[in-house]
């Protein structure tokens, strides 16, 4: 969807939650190209608004870092 892929462009801009352009960079580093980092992401942002539903809980952003952080390796 490209409102979520600008979505995500944007917070890696800004750098919001705080970590994010961080734990992107080392999934591209991991991955070697940019679309499967961005894959990872979705796979990330998914399971933590699954994870916030499931607990009627906002999102966790340090859960959404640590996830992409354990994609890149770094957990």
């Amino acid at each position: 969807c490209l409102s979520r892929g600008l979505g995500d462009v944007y917070k890696r801009q800004v750098n919001q939650p705080i970590g994010i352009a961080n734990a992107y960079q080392s999934l591209k580093l991991k991955r070697g190209n940019e679309m499967d980092a961005q894959h990872d992401l979705m796979d990330c942002l998914a399971e933590t608004i699954w994870q916030a539903q499931r607990a009627s809980q906002p999102p966790d952003g340090q859960a959404y870092i640590a996830c992409m952080n354990a994609k890149a390796g770094l957990a």
